[in-house]
């Protein structure tokens, strides 16, 4: 069959025909469902001995040949031979399994237009584009060669009222000497000024770098290119571009067929850009994504995201094989951890909670939250996220604590409260039965100043926001103003100095160290020889804490008189019994002396010194 009577093949305006020379149905239908992929249209027939191909080719008329290069009865190179002889420029492929560089170049050389590995499949069809290409460029050659006698309707069928956008380039000047209606089309400049422009008009590339592919393709290095074309609208198009030289009287011209691939790549560069993204989204998320199946009661991993390394520890191979997961979840934890897939095939999706063992053996908390896709019949995909919850875990833990403690501190509270009532109801009942000749204000008052003294130690508390220790030494300043007021000081005047070192008391010691004190400054400062005119303080108080624990409260005379200390029998003796029972409660002791009282007793929980 000669070129003339056979034609050219284009992709735009019909199907193409492919022969296969396949043994294997199997794997035609996976060429042809590549193809499919790749959206080309095509009819296809299948043959497996040189009968089979020499009839074909009659009565099939295919435009294409696709054969395998190994089968048990025939092989491609005969396949080869066989179809040249009925056409020489029929488009033969080589598909093969594999095929060494030998092989490939001696098929390449015996005039095959491709070959492609069962491998590569999506390399099939644009293989198979090429080699039409090539086959078109072909005929025009043939149709050049044969310019004087070829009749204008052939001329017009191959070039000016083909489809594809068609143009002639010379490669001295880079001027386009010829475009067919298709490239006026595309390019949108009528075909008269179409062929006054040079490619340097058209491509965005430097003119220097066009003229280098320029003789690329004259040399035949290369007649496949990639370039971005001017519009007469301004737009840019990328297209891709076959060159090959072709001989027009005694002059050299390229015969360029370009091909407009922007929204393939357009959609090509989105996708990779969004795989990028979507890589890098996974490899910075906190959360682990995976897929897996149960097959045979194990778990095998079919996918997991990068970042199980920067979270577990474990690259990806090791976390894709089987048992990977089962083997890592804390043994305590695996029957658990299994009690969610009835779960989730119930109900298509769970989220539980276990621990997992990390790549260096600590082990973490992780949330899995599961979902059920896919197709029953044991064919079911789980696909699932992973996240280190170990930090909420503890977080929870110590709030449950901090209840508990709170809970456990305002019991505490509550029976110290009840205490300190009873303390009251005990300090009413002394009152009450040692009024003597007092007063009822000076009752009043001795009752006010001790349960003063009382809410000081509370308030400390209540300011802290500690419920269970308080400033001592902040206690007996705070005290002075008080009893100040009181006892009738000036306004400006001091009941007392201090010298007192920060110590940390727990409630139960404080109100009973606190009343003791108040007791031994009031009887002191009632008792003292100078009456309370002047600015200076009558008194000075120490506090001290020992190295072993014990607490010394001080209460001297500051201005060099000495207060009588009162007996039991006098009028004070109410204050003196309550200091005595108030020391004895605190398992420590009291001493008077000339100018000079002493309270000292154990801290019963640890003290903390400021």
């Amino acid at each position: 069959m000669s070129a003339a009577g056979r034609g050219s093949a284009t992709l735009d305006d019909r199907a193409v025909k492919i022969l296969f020379v396949e043994d294997l149905v199997a794997d035609m239908e996976l060429a042809e469902r590549a193809l499919r992929k790749a959206g080309l249209r095509f009819q296809s027939a299948r043959v497996d001995t040189e009968p089979g191909l020499l009839e074909a080719m009659e009565g099939f008329r295919p435009d294409v040949v696709v054969s395998d290069y190994s089968m048990p009865s025939f092989d491609g190179r005969s396949a080869l031979r066989a179809a040249r002889e009925r056409d020489p420029l029929i488009p033969f492929i080589m598909l093969t399994g594999a095929m060494n560089e030998e092989i490939a170049v001696e098929c390449m050389k015996a005039g095959a237009s491709d070959y492609v590995l069962k491998d590569h499949l999506d390399r099939l069809a644009f293989a198979v584009r090429e080699a039409l290409d090539k086959r078109n460029l072909l005929v025009l050659n043939a149709a050049q060669e044969d310019y004087l006698r070829l009749s204008e309707e052939r001329y017009r069928s191959l070039f000016s009222d083909s489809n594809a956008v068609m143009l002639i380039i010379d490669p001295a000047d880079l001027s386009i000497v010829e475009a067919n209606n298709a490239a006026a089309g595309f390019y949108g400049w009528p075909k008269e000024k179409l062929i006054r422009m040079g490619m340097q008009d058209i491509n965005a590339l430097d003119k220097d770098v066009l003229r280098e592919q320029a003789r690329r393709a004259v040399a035949m290095e290369k007649n496949n290119f990639r370039f971005r074309h001017r519009l007469a609208d301004g737009t840019v198009r990328e297209v891709e571009t076959h060159s090959s030289p072709i001989r027009l009287g005694n002059d050299t011209f390229l015969f360029s067929i370009i091909h407009d691939v922007t929204e393939r790549e357009e959609a090509k560069r989105a996708r990779d850009s969004m795989s990028r993204r979507l890589d890098h989204y996974l490899l910075m998320s906190p959360t682990i994504t995976y897929s897996l199946r149960f097959e045979g009661g194990i778990a095998r991993m079919e996918w997991i995201s990068d970042n199980v390394e920067a979270i577990l520890g474990y690259p990806v191979a090791e976390a894709v094989l089987p048992e990977w997961w089962f083997s890592n979840v804390f043994q305590a934890d695996r029957a658990a951890a299994l009690e969610g897939i009835p779960a989730l095939m119930e109900r298509k999706s769970h989220a539980h909670e276990y621990r997992f063992v990390r790549k260096d053996r600590s082990v973490v908390w992780v949330r899995d939250e599961m979902r059920l896709i896919g197709g029953g019949a044991g064919d079911d995909e789980i696909v699932g996220t992973l996240t280190d919850v170990t930090e909420k875990r503890r977080a929870d833990e110590r709030l449950e604590a901090s209840l508990l403690e709170k809970e456990v501190l305002l019991r505490e509270v509550h029976h110290r409260v009840k205490n300190n009532m009873q303390v009251i109801s005990s300090l009413l009942s002394l009152t009450a039965s040692n009024t003597g000749a007092r007063t009822a204000q000076d009752v009043v008052g001795e009752l006010q100043r001790r349960i003063e003294a009382m809410a000081i130690v509370h308030e400390q508390f209540y300011k802290a926001g500690d419920l269970a220790r308080i400033d001592f030494g902040l206690f007996i300043t705070q005290l002075e103003a008080s009893l100040a007021e009181q006892l009738g000081y000036p306004p400006g005047g001091a009941a007392f100095a201090c010298d007192v070192a920060p110590l940390m008391l727990g409630l139960e010691e404080a109100i009973p160290a606190g009343l003791a004190v108040s007791e031994i400054l009031a009887v002191a400062l009632r008792r003292s020889a100078e009456p309370p005119t002047g600015p200076e303080p009558a008194l000075l108080v120490t506090l001290r804490e020992s190295d072993t624990g014990r607490v010394t409260v001080e209460v001297g005379d500051a201005r060099g008189s000495s207060p009588a200390w009162s007996t039991a029998r006098d009028e004070d003796s109410l204050g003196i019994q309550l200091i005595g029972v108030l020391a004895e409660q605190l398992n420590g002791s009291v001493r008077f002396e000339p100018g000079r009282a002493t309270l000292d007793f154990p801290v019963k929980r640890a003290s903390m010194k400021g």
